[in-house]
């Protein structure tokens, strides 16, 4: 009878624990993505600034989850700027620049079906494809680049329902680039910030 007293709290103590390895497989998601990019103020009308310049645009990502905190995740992204602005010889003129990246690698969060608070981290690599081109006046060029690409950082998600999640990023992005200066003010490495908002659609309960 003791035997089975106990036997019968176990279960009931360890019910919460196996309901709470519920966990969704696989995600997917996008939305709207901010990098600040360390341009050195080449897309400012400021001829004194060296900082980095704001570039819009948007991400989407895709990954499966080995386990309930250990996944993998791949990202698609574009951000892009422009500037008008006049020449020193008084000609109508303007810079665009973009900036598309492709990057995979490993996310750590708690993907349990019902947690409402998932906090994650993430290390993704890949490349980086930057390109810009400017025109002053009639006079028109061009420059573009691929090179190494990475995104180190993390963010929260916000349980919507069991299949729905609201996320804010935040990651630092370098970006190696050999010998494009379009976008980069002259320097190799652009060390980048960039935040993110958007929905993860979770699928696949294991």
């Amino acid at each position: 009878m003791r035997k089975a007293l106990f036997m019968a709290l176990f279960i009931v103590a360890c019910a919460p624990l196996a309901f709470s390895q519920d966990y969704k497989r696989g995600e997917i998601g996008g939305g709207y993505s901010a990098n600040w990019v360390d341009s050195q103020g080449a897309f400012s009308t400021d001829p004194n600034a060296n900082g980095r310049d704001l570039f819009n645009g948007f991400y989407v990502n895709g990954g499966g989850n080995f386990s309930r905190y250990l996944g993998i995740q791949a990202e698609v992204s574009h951000n892009r700027k422009s500037t008008d602005f006049t020449s020193v010889t008084g000609l109508p003129s303007q810079l665009r620049g973009r900036l598309t990246q492709f990057e995979a690698g490993i996310k750590v969060q708690d993907n349990a079906v019902d947690t409402k608070v998932r906090p994650f981290a993430r290390a993704l690599v890949g490349v980086g494809h930057s390109s810009g081109d400017f025109t002053v006046g009639t006079v028109s060029g061009s420059d573009s680049e691929n090179g190494f690409a990475g995104i180190f950082g993390g963010g929260v998600g916000f349980r919507v329902n069991r299949s729905v999640d609201f996320v804010t990023s935040a990651d630092f992005n370098p970006i190696r680039m050999k010998d494009n200066t379009t976008l980069t003010g002259g320097s190799n490495w652009m060390k980048n910030f960039r935040v993110g908002v958007g929905i993860n659609f979770r699928f696949g309960s294991k």
